[in-house]
């Protein structure tokens, strides 16, 4: 008898574990999703910025 409740005891505690860390994939997957949007619109925002000559090239355009 004792061996039975052990083994439903470990089944729950495993069973707790594996919902927890399904938990944690979907919470950090979901969190994830705005994180990388925000760092792809970062990303554009520089290359926009950039000139598309240096100050280097322009200065030898001049002399």
């Amino acid at each position: 008898m004792r061996k039975r409740t052990t083994g439903q005891m470990t089944k729950i505690v495993l069973l707790v574990s594996f919902i927890i860390l399904i938990g944690r994939l979907l919470y950090t997957a979901i969190a994830a999703i705005p994180h990388h949007q925000e760092k792809q619109l970062s990303a554009q925002e520089q290359h926009i910025r950039q000139p598309l000559n240096s100050p280097r090239d322009n200065a030898s355009e001049t002399q």
